[in-house]
């Protein structure tokens, strides 16, 4: 299989990294014991960067428009292991929350439409929060996306506040928790107590789980978990 060609640079990164590392298995759909349930927050909450793309259903989602709400934004791929196994702990997230000021956005990097809609509709248990489509490859520098999955939690002031790369349960009672405290009202940063400023610029945390590069960086195919 051929990668994204915007994703292949990234990749060799990746492939060297791998090559000093022992592979671990991979978690398959539906099993979420390697799945890290730790929240790492975003250096000095800054504002969240512009997102502005189609989804598969025809419209067309503003990271802007979600102000009042919490948002987590989800970068993936089909072809990446650790992306499908976290799929199924989103959706359990999106059915106990988003009937309140909740919404996840599955952004794709770089696959065809055709692509991910085979995926999304052959994917158990059902999905349904909406999946964006991106080809342009300027969005991992805008969002600094240095592995998959990476996932970014905005505040409803539309401030970054947690920026996690690598697969998260995000159904574990934990990240539940925090979501909704984030839900009720404003971040406050988690080593002071005190309220941060926003910022021009993304920073990422320090605390990259680097795991994600030793799954990632090899491809292998994925069987069992889209219906033909």
């Amino acid at each position: 299989m051929i990668r994204p060609f915007f994703l292949r640079g990234a990749c060799v990164l990746q492939i060297a990294i791998a090559a000093l590392l022992l592979c671990q298995p991979v978690p398959s759909q539906g099993q979420t014991g390697r799945l890290q349930h730790g929240l790492s927050p975003t250096y000095g909450t800054p504002a969240a960067p512009a997102l502005d793309l189609s989804g598969l259903d025809g419209n067309r989602y503003r990271q802007s428009d979600y102000r009042g709400k919490v948002l987590i934004i989800n970068f993936w791929a089909s072809w990446c292991p650790p992306c499908i196994a976290e799929m199924p702990t989103l959706q359990k997230a999106w059915d106990l929350l988003h009937d309140g000021n909740f919404e996840i956005l599955a952004v794709n990097l770089g696959e065809s439409e055709e692509t991910i809609r085979r995926f999304v509709n052959g994917f158990e248990p059902k999905l349904d929060f909406p999946f964006l489509i991106s080809t342009d490859r300027s969005i991992m520098q805008t969002w600094r996306i240095q592995g998959l999955p990476t996932s970014h939690i905005i505040d409803t002031r539309g401030r970054l506040v947690y920026s996690e790369v690598g697969p998260r349960d995000f159904s574990h009672e934990h990240i539940i928790s925090r979501l909704r405290e984030l839900m009720a009202g404003p971040v406050e940063d988690a080593d002071t107590g005190f309220e941060q400023t926003g910022s021009d610029h993304l920073y990422h945390n320090h605390h990259t789980d680097f795991t994600v590069f030793r799954d990632v960086a090899v491809e292998h195919p994925v069987s069992g978990i889209v219906r033909n």
